[in-house]
């Protein structure tokens, strides 16, 4: 019925900077399509509000996105909410894999967002520092399921 990973429908995809704008394509089967669809983004216990524009039907499916920019840096996380006919609300998260899914308590998606030169090694400034994590490229005996 939800048609997003922020893989594919997030640019740019990955961390951003400060002040960096952010667009979020959400694409929803037609014979749902919602009122008003949300993006909430929360770093504590407040949430920022942005609200969906719709882009457009495109086959069976109706084409939504939103552009927002984040002016604090930190680790944010972020859902959807969809209102339907009749004022019902659907929650959107994320499964496993990163996919949107509707459901109460899901996983919400994460954004890191950080300050300009802020990854730069404080002697030289010029220092470039590689974080390699083996374990996120393929845990043993864990499957990988594609987007």
């Amino acid at each position: 019925m939800y048609l997003y990973n922020s893989r594919l429908h997030k640019t740019p995809f990955g961390a951003v900077e400060v002040g960096e704008e952010i667009t979020i394509k959400l694409s929803v089967k037609k014979q749902f399509l919602p009122s008003i669809i949300r993006l909430y983004l929360r770093k504590d216990a407040s949430a920022d509000i942005w609200t969906f524009n719709l882009l457009g039907i495109n086959g069976d499916m109706a084409e939504y996105s939103c552009t927002f920019s984040v002016e604090e840096a930190g680790v944010y996380f972020y859902r959807f909410e969809a209102v339907l006919s009749g004022g019902r609300v659907e929650f959107i998260g994320r499964d496993k894999w990163g996919n949107a899914v509707k459901g109460d308590n899901l996983p919400e998606w994460q954004l890191t967002v950080f300050e300009e030169n802020s990854f730069r090694h404080k002697r030289s400034g010029k220092d470039i520092i590689y974080h390699i994590f083996i374990d996120r490229f393929n845990r043993c005996g864990e499957k990988v399921k594609p987007p």
